[in-house]
This record gives C-alpha cells, sequence and structure tokens, in this order.
C-alpha cells in the first residue's frame, strides 16, 4: 500500500483509528461500570430482602417464632388502641411504566392485586387487634366488611400532596373550614416539610404517614418527621395497603445505619415480615427511635381523628 493506504499509516488515518478505539474503551468501560454497580448493589441489598410480597394466614408462623420475635410483636401491639385505625387504606396509584413498573406490578398481584379489598381484610384479620380503615369507595364496592368506612364519610377534606399543582398552603386555604388530612407527605423531604409548616398553624390538620419508612425516606425525610415531637399528636397511621406488601419499598439495613431502628430487632422483623406485611408495618412504626435518643412515635398515630367529644372516628 503506499503513503494512504489502508492500514492507517498516514496521519489523518490514524485519528479515525484512534478515535474509534477511544470511542470502543469508553464503552467497555461504562458497560464495566454499569455490571460492577449492578453486582454491588445486588450484594448491599440482598441481606435486606425481606420476604415473598402477601399476607399469611392467622397462626402461620406460630410454630416457627422464637420467642424474641413472639415477645415483640406481644409488646407492640400491648398498649394500642382498640380498635387501631388506618386512617389511608386505599391502595397506591398504578405503578409507572418501565421495569421498575413491571416488577411492581407483579408484587402488588401477589400481594393482591385487583382483589385488594380481599387482600387487605386477611391482613387485618391477622392483626392481634380490630382494625376499622378508611377506604377508597370502590373497595366498599368490592367487599362487604364491618368497620370500614368511605373516607368522604369522614368530617374531613383529603388532601393527597402528591397530585396538587398550587403550594400545599395555598390550597388548603382554599378549601372549606374543618378538618384536613394530608396524605403522601412523607415521599420527599420537600412535601414533608409543607406538610409540617402547615400542622404548625392548623391544629385541625392531620398528616399520615404512608411512605415515611419507605426506602426514599431514608435517612431524611424520616429524620425531618421524627425531630418534630411538638406535632407527633397530628400524625396518623395509613398502610395504603398493599404498598406494605411489596417487599422492594421497605429495606432494614439503612434504618439500622442511620441510628432509626436497633440491629436486634432485624431478624424478628424479616419473620413478621414474611407472616403478614401490615403487622411489620405496625411494628416497624413502633420500633422507630430519633437517632441517638429514646424518643419514639406515641400509641395515637393509631387512633382516629377526634370527634366531639374527642372520640376517635
Amino acid at each position: 500500500m503506499g503513503a494512504g493506504g489502508a492500514h492507517c499509516t498516514a496521519q489523518p488515518c490514524r485519528r479515525v483509528c484512534s478515535t474509534k478505539i477511544t470511542r470502543m474503551t469508553r464503552l467497555a468501560n461504562t458497560a464495566r461500570i454499569g455490571l460492577l454497580s449492578v453486582t454491588a448493589l445486588l450484594a448491599g441489598c440482598a441481606d435486606d430482602l425481606l420476604g415473598h410480597p402477601g399476607e399469611r394466614a392467622p397462626g402461620a408462623a406460630d410454630s416457627r417464632w422464637n420467642v424474641a420475635t413472639t415477645r415483640l410483636v406481644e409488646d407492640s401491639f400491648a398498649d394500642l388502641p382498640t380498635p387501631m385505625v388506618d386512617l389511608a387504606a386505599w391502595p397506591e396509584p398504578p405503578p409507572g411504566n418501565g421495569l421498575a413498573g413491571r416488577l411492581q406490578r407483579a408484587a402488588m398481584l401477589d400481594a393482591g392485586g385487583d382483589e385488594a379489598a380481599a387482600s387487605l381484610r386477611r391482613a387485618q384479620r391477622a392483626l392481634p387487634r380490630e382494625v376499622h380503615a378508611v377506604v377508597s369507595p370502590d373497595m366498599l364496592e368490592a367487599i362487604d366488611t364491618a368497620h370500614w368506612v368511605r373516607r368522604d364519610a369522614l368530617p374531613a377534606t383529603w388532601v393527597d400532596v402528591g397530585t396538587l399543582d398550587a403550594p400545599l398552603a395555598d390550597h388548603v386555604a382554599s378549601l372549606p373550614d374543618g378538618a384536613v388530612v394530608l396524605v403522601g407527605c412523607a415521599h420527599s423531604a420537600a412535601r414533608a416539610g409543607q406538610c409540617l409548616n402547615l400542622l404548625e398553624s392548623r391544629p385541625d390538620t392531620w398528616l399520615t404517614l404512608d411512605g415515611a419508612t419507605h426506602r426514599q425516606a431514608v435517612p431524611d425525610t424520616l429524620m425531618l418527621l421524627l425531630q418534630r415531637a411538638d406535632l407527633y399528636p397530628q400524625y396518623k397511621w395509613a398502610s395504603r395497603w398493599p404498598a406494605p406488601a411489596v417487599n422492594w419499598n421497605i429495606w432494614l439495613r439503612p434504618l439500622v445505619e442511620h441510628g432509626f431502628l436497633a440491629a436486634n430487632d432485624v431478624t424478628a422483623l424479616r419473620a413478621i415480615y414474611a407472616y403478614n406485611p401490615l403487622a411489620f408495618q405496625v411494628v416497624l412504626l413502633r420500633r422507630l427511635r430519633l437517632p441517638g435518643t429514646r424518643l419514639a412515635l406515641p400509641t395515637s398515630i393509631f387512633s382516629g381523628l377526634p370527634v366531639d367529644n374527642g372520640d376517635d372516628a
């Protein structure tokens, strides 16, 4: 070949070959980094998987639980209100598209799927306490069950913070006078901050804790919520079933690493989750602590909204 032959002996040809090699090297490095990242992620959470989604029949765990796990459940439920009130028991909105969406849909199907009402009721029956649940109208149509009430039957206005276009304070100010229940505050630190600011100025406003133990809420959002002990009386439990049965939502390791949960509770909590994710959610909320303190959420989070003489809804 001459000086301009096909074996890259000329300077322009060498530059082209060098560019191609550089691009191929970058692609190979990117693929290698991606593979290492996935491997590290899987290794990091392999010990953190909680078990299969879904609820188990009452008594299914009696022969498997050790003394420590049994005691943890008994202690966690011992002083709770009777009945307990699940202030936002309607199901999560349909998940998004993509791989994450498909995985969540599969988990939700295992947790009840289209039969969310029947699935929730089975999970409630396995709890040591009777549960009164505030549910969406379509769940009442799906199953005839006692102790369930439609959310629009309560004397309160329900605000799903994640669906608002206007600032939260402006939206609530435009509502009629009366009690307000804020749902979805714990899904980000920004949302939680807005909700907490509103609670300070409105004693007739309540914040539901749905999403407070989600892996994405740790540590910032959960820390923000637990730091405001002065507002604990306005916090309420909300399962938003079947979200608790989607095991991807909750990772115990970060809760331990950031000081929200004692390491010696993990084994028992995993056993409880495998039995009933709804029971797991209750026990987990009872075991949370503000890091570095003994400060815990009060049992009043499991009561209903005050009415007239202060009785539960």
